[in-house]
């Protein structure tokens, strides 16, 4: 079994850290992993920055842990072994909820048709199995309880920062599976927080926009970016149908001409609305934003 080599914390999960683990060890085959508390959003920029310094200082790996996330008994315990057995591969944590220790609050992503948005992997965990494996593999880990060895930093080079952070954790991962790197979360690495479900969300739709449209554009994840822009377009349209009542005379006894006519009008006060105008706009703009974005990178 691995053994605790170092440990570095920044301020605020000092206090999070059990004391025993918290003294330094120095023995054959220890695993020096740091702590990195991360700030919240749009600051993948400073991530990478917060993140590169321990591995500049010999880190074997660094623990990405976010604001207001508290690291649960065992968990250190349960990434150690994880790592000294899978040294190359990504490791996520679950977050739950610290007022009701069954409900877990981050696991990671996934990516909802009905709601044309990434929305964060949650769910309640009533009856934990205690046979169920130790780690399974994932796609779209979270970084708010992240392990990042050091190979797999040096390879990917740090988070995008034209993400922000919504969503550059899921790039990393992405970026990380094409290398050949596993994503797995280990069962037994608990974390908890006190913040509501609606603080790791983006900060605005225009955030998560923008993100949604560079992951397809750079992973054709969930569709390429032309899919996922028309996506919206539509969605928005026919939202704005739905508030002229457009299909208000549907059904009814009425000559082609005259629901012709009806139609006609109705598109009309829609694409005339300035809310709906504003919204194309932004979906075009970031489109051709993000396209460019992918077609640097590609000429790179």
């Amino acid at each position: 079994m691995a053994t605790w080599k170092q440990f570095e914390m920044s301020s605020p999960v000092r206090d999070a850290v059990p004391p025993v683990l918290s003294q330094g060890h120095d023995k054959p085959g220890a695993v020096s992993l740091h702590i990195v508390a991360i700030p919240d959003p749009d600051r993948a920029a400073e991530w990478t920055r917060l993140i590169s310094k321990p591995f500049e200082n010999g880190a074997d790996a660094v623990l990405t842990v976010a604001e207001g996330v508290e690291i649960a008994e065992g968990t250190f315990g349960a990434l150690v072994d994880s790592l000294a057995k899978h040294p190359d591969a990504i490791l996520g944590g679950r977050v739950f909820d610290a007022a009701r220790p069954h409900y877990v609050v981050q696991e990671g992503y996934w990516w909802s048709d009905c709601e044309l948005k990434w929305c964060l992997d949650s769910y309640m965990e009533i009856i934990p199995d205690p046979t169920a494996p130790l780690f399974w593999q994932a796609d779209y880990l979270s970084a708010a309880a992240l392990v990042i060895p050091r190979r797999v930093w040096e390879t990917l080079g740090g988070f995008d920062a034209r993400f922000g952070s919504f969503l550059s954790d899921v790039d990393f991962c992405l970026r990380a599976k094409r290398q050949g790197f596993n994503r797995l979360v280990i069962r037994n690495a608990r974390f908890q927080t006190a913040r509501g479900f609606d603080s790791f969300r983006p900060s605005s739709e225009s955030d998560r926009l923008r993100s949604t449209l560079l992951l397809a554009r750079q992973h054709r994840i969930p569709r390429g970016i032309l899919d996922v822009a028309w996506r919206y377009v539509f969605a928005l349209v026919t939202e704005e149908l739905d508030r002229v009542d457009y299909w208000t005379d549907y059904g009814t006894d009425i000559g082609w001409p005259r629901r012709l006519l009806w139609y006609t009008r109705s598109c009309v006060q829609a694409v005339r609305r300035e809310r709906l105008r504003v919204a194309l706009r932004e979906i075009f703009a970031t489109t051709r934003i993000a396209a460019v974005h992918g077609n640097r990178k590609s000429a790179r």
